[in-house]
């Protein structure tokens, strides 16, 4: 999932420079608001998602 979220940064900073870490707090002040509800909603449902403890750990019981 981390290379998905980093790619949507490539092509802004392609054509057009921007580092959408700094512009993308100031952008969604210009948003609309059942927008930027929706975007707040899905950043908090993607940081949800990465604190859950990951399944693919698992402890070995010593032998």
């Amino acid at each position: 999932m981390g290379d998905r979220v980093a790619a949507v940064a490539v092509r802004p900073r392609r054509e057009y420079d921007l580092d959408l870490a700094t512009v993308r707090p100031r952008l969604r002040l210009c948003l609309p608001d059942a927008t930027r509800a929706e975007s707040i909603e899905a950043r908090s449902a993607r940081l949800q998602w990465a604190d859950r403890p990951s399944r693919t750990r698992t402890t070995r019981s010593p032998r």
